[in-house]
């Protein structure tokens, strides 16, 4: 499956972060599961998460 539209930077980061509401969590899991790019990009900002706690 091919997507044409993604959710933007900021809701995957806050995705990746758990800090979407629940409603909208659900949308960008279910576009997340089809779509690779997405995939990727929510790891590397999960990456980035885990860089900066360690840091704390």
């Amino acid at each position: 499956m091919s997507c044409n539209h993604h959710p933007d930077d900021s809701t995957l980061f806050n995705y990746g972060a758990g800090s979407l509401p629940d409603s909208l969590a659900m949308v960008v899991a279910c576009h997340i599961a089809v779509c690779e790019h997405c995939q990727a990009k929510v790891a590397d900002t999960e990456q980035i998460g885990l860089g900066l706690t360690a840091g704390i």
